[in-house]
């Protein structure tokens, strides 16, 4: 055989091979998408309020200290540098009510949940609960440190105490006398709140430590 006969020879096998595999139906298996990394999980953005100022209230002796809604949110108490709680009414911004004291900076301020009671945590170691259908003074704490934060539990017959000390000040209003004291932190205690259905109390911190209690054993 020449070497043109060979040649043509291989050109026709080739041509043969290439036209019964186009005849055939060739499956590529499917490979599985590779699953998603947490990094690569993206959630839509809460969506944005355009806050809006409704009003400036100004004039107030000293710093602003504290800040706190009764539980209905017709009441805000204010309390300043100057020894003052001031008390608005939320409905008309009028100014309602200036509870003075002769002690110290409002450090702390804190609504009983069913808004019976005001209390105002001072840092010359007292604490002093209003009534807010009359503003009259029902009772005085002696909190023994200065006051930093304030929680009254679900039916606001127990106040925490957050204090410039490693305890948990619980005290009890109806007897006016201590409840209990939580130990814990190895730091001062700047921080208390009870959870809402009052069956938590979580207290922070400069342990840099946040401790849940169980509010009914007193336990962590």
């Amino acid at each position: 055989m020449t070497r043109l006969s060979k040649t043509v020879s291989i050109l026709i096998y080739c041509c043969l091979f290439v036209s019964s595999v186009s005849a055939e139906t060739l499956t590529i298996p499917k490979q599985d998408a590779p699953a998603a990394s947490p990094a690569a999980v993206t959630t839509s953005p809460s969506p944005r309020i355009d806050y809006e100022r409704i009003k400036t209230l100004r004039g107030y002796p000293g710093d602003i200290l504290s800040i706190a809604f009764s539980p209905d949110g017709k009441l805000m108490a204010i309390g300043t540098s100057e020894q003052a709680v001031i008390i608005w009414d939320v409905s008309n911004w009028q100014q309602i009510k200036t509870l003075e004291e002769k002690d110290e900076e409002v450090r702390a301020l804190a609504f009983s949940r069913d808004g019976k009671y005001l209390a105002a945590g001072y840092d010359d170691k007292k604490v002093h609960l209003w009534d807010t259908s009359t503003w009259g003074k029902t009772l005085s704490i002696k909190a023994s440190d200065d006051v930093n934060s304030l929680s009254f539990n679900g039916d606001g017959s127990v106040l925490a105490i957050a204090r410039d000390n490693i305890e948990v000040l619980l005290w009890d209003i109806k007897s006016n006398k201590p409840h209990q004291k939580l130990k814990g932190h190895n730091g001062d205690v700047k921080a208390v709140g009870y959870s809402p259905d009052g069956s938590r109390l979580a207290s922070g911190g400069t342990d840099n430590a946040v401790i849940i209690w169980d509010a009914v054993s007193g336990k962590k």
